[in-house]
């Protein structure tokens, strides 16, 4: 009888694959469950299968590269360890089994149980668990993988390998994974969403003689985050929201002037895109289809490979198992960005900003509008999600158009790429803070974190982390108190005493906090940023009735789904043209007065001539 001493790797931790073993059918039932407190126990229940009549399996040696303590293992018959090994890199540890199982068809079942602390991850509001890739899982004839979760870690937000089965139990629920991904890298991620601090500084610089406008970029509402500014010193003149979605607040700067800027707020990060009608750039969807710096997609090479790939998911998949990222370059901080037909032929010098030009540029040659996310990310593992080379600018990935969900998705192919698989297409994360978009031009605006002075640029101009405490936006009433209405009227388009139909009234929000929904008599503005304008159309009284009789003007403003109300009475003149009235008005008072004292003058005369 032949006797096999198993030297079967551990595959779920060890990278290294195996030499698949014939004479036996292998099952593996892996179980995780997780504490409280994010620690992680792992129960293999694996059983061996043989597939001849005259051999037997003897002994089995796991190896792993990970941290792991509390190790335990047995048979039917009782403890089968027979010795751990660790050393700093590995730790291997040694079965015997204690039965002999021969004969074709016969099972031989063990179960190998230790603990992990690395693979949950409790991140602010959110509870994250990543499973590693099995490696050699074409060993296996049979996988099937459980995660078991307490209750108090929330709903589970998303997770990048489909779901078979959720059960619940008393303080527990347990997600079965689908057969077909079991093998896969996963990440499950609990919660409603992730909450950060930002503070940014912005150093505007101007060595000219005369005086420069400047547009800041600072983090905005997307369909993916919401955001509340707590600080802007100095304030602006206003803050504009460009065809991208971007938030550029607007400072001038004096000759050889540098001016400090302080952006300090909150966001609230989702790991769904949000339904918000604010977001919806439809009409600039050509300015998100043109080639630009690093997006060549007039050259014939990519133009081949769009019309062989055609759906944003398999341009994504293309790019994930083309480019290679480039971890050398990455320590040396010898890259600069290259663009897209770079990326295609030197797959292998590749970060971020590659995997992000590359997708963008061949979606833009499919038809599909597509554009670049530049801003923070967290990792709490730089080798698994590694972080842009640049100072401060933490990290980049694209987004597209979905037509039939009529949203922007934000996806991560440099992630999916260095996780060994996980899949961040279907699925995305809390983990992405936008700071600016790049669609109609690739460079423009200039994120956070490159406006640095000739005394500041090594300062680190970004502070993100974790929130403590949430910011909580005023009630209704309060920012309808906020915000001001002026009346503007375009006289170009107009005459004296003319029928002044378009009279229009600029809305202005004095506030920190993005308002949402104002209704301005039966006109309505999705979004109102902080310190934001924006100018609407009212029909008004003719323009000789304003001059002449100044009527008042009743606007009634109102948050959508609120009951509050405000009501303003405005004078539908320009303040040269309410002037002008005054003087008019008091002309015509002193004339009549005059032509009065006259005509009683003549008629006293008349009168006194008579008698």
């Amino acid at each position: 009888m032949k006797k096999l001493v198993l030297l079967f790797l551990l595959a779920l931790l060890l990278p290294s694959r195996v030499k698949a073993l014939k004479e036996f059918e292998t099952t593996y039932q892996i179980n995780y469950s997780v504490d409280n407190r994010g620690q992680i126990t792992v129960e293999q229940e694996i059983t061996l299968t043989n597939n001849l009549a005259n051999i037997y399996p003897k002994e089995y040696l796991i190896e792993t590269s990970q941290e792991i303590v509390n190790i335990s293992a047995w048979d039917q018959q009782g403890s089968i360890l027979k010795g751990i090994d660790k050393n700093k890199e590995r730790v291997k540890i040694k079965l015997e089994f204690n039965q002999e199982v021969i004969g074709r068809g016969k099972s031989l079942s063990f179960t190998v149980k230790y603990q992990l602390k690395s693979l949950a991850v409790h991140k602010g509001r959110v509870w994250e668990i990543n499973l590693p890739k099995l490696s050699n899982s074409q060993d296996i004839d049979y996988l099937g993988t459980s995660v078991t979760v307490p209750n108090s870690f929330g709903k589970l937000a998303y997770s990048s390998v489909k779901i078979q089965k959720i059960t619940s139990l008393a303080t527990q629920t347990k997600f079965i994974l689908s057969r077909n991904q079991a093998d896969q890298a996963a990440t499950l991620s609990f919660g409603d969403f992730q909450s950060f601090d930002f503070s940014l500084q912005y150093q505007l610089e101007n060595p000219d003689l005369e005086t420069w406008e400047f547009l800041i970029a600072i983090p905005p509402i997307t369909n993916y985050q919401e955001v509340i500014l707590t600080d802007i010193r100095p304030l602006p003149k206003e803050i504009k929201i460009d065809k991208n979605g971007n938030w550029l607040a607007h400072y001038r700067v004096e000759p050889h002037q540098t001016l400090p800027v302080l952006v300090e707020g909150q966001a609230k990060v989702f790991a769904i895109p949000q339904a918000v009608d604010f977001y919806n750039q439809e009409k600039n969807f050509a300015s998100f289809l043109k080639e630009d710096k690093y997006w060549e997609t007039s050259n014939a090479q990519i133009i081949q490979l769009a019309k062989e790939l055609k759906t944003p998911k398999k341009i994504y998949q293309y790019v994930v198992s083309r480019l290679d990222y480039n971890y050398l370059a990455l320590e040396n901080n010898t890259v600069s960005r290259r663009g897209a037909l770079s990326a295609l032929n030197q797959s292998q010098q590749s970060v971020c900003s590659e995997f992000t030009d590359l997708f963008i540029t061949l979606a833009r040659a499919a038809g599909i509008p597509a554009r670049e996310i530049e801003g923070f990310a967290y990792t709490n593992n730089p080798k698994l999600k590694p972080l842009s080379l640049k100072k401060d600018i933490l990290h980049a990935w694209p987004e597209y158009w979905d037509n039939h969900k009529k949203q922007w998705i934000q996806i991560d192919p440099t992630w999916e790429k260095t996780t060994g698989g996980v899949d961040y297409f279907d699925h995305f994360d809390f983990n992405h803070l936008t700071f600016v978009i790049h669609g109609d031009q690739s460079i423009f605006p200039p994120p956070p974190g490159t406006y640095t002075s000739s005394q500041t640029k090594e300062v680190k101009s970004i502070k993100v982390a974790f929130s403590n405490k949430q910011v909580i936006l005023p009630p209704n009433e309060e920012l309808l108190e906020k915000i001001t209405l002026e009346f503007t009227r375009n006289k170009d388009k107009q005459f004296w005493f003319w029928q002044a139909k378009n009279s229009q009234i600029v809305v202005k929000n004095n506030t920190l906090y993005p308002i949402k929904q104002i209704l301005v008599q039966n006109q309505v503005i999705s979004l109102l940023p902080p310190w934001g304008k924006e100018t609407i159309t009212l029909e008004t009284e003719p323009f000789w009735q304003q001059f002449l009789f100044s009527p008042q003007k009743e606007i009634t403003i109102s948050l959508a789904n609120t009951p509050h109300k405000r009501t303003t009475s405005l004078v539908a003149l320009t303040p040269k043209e309410a002037n002008l009235r005054q003087i008019i008005l008091i002309f015509l008072i002193i004339n009549g007065a005059a032509f009065s004292v006259v005509l009683i003058i003549k008629l006293v005369n008349k009168v006194a001539k008579k008698s």
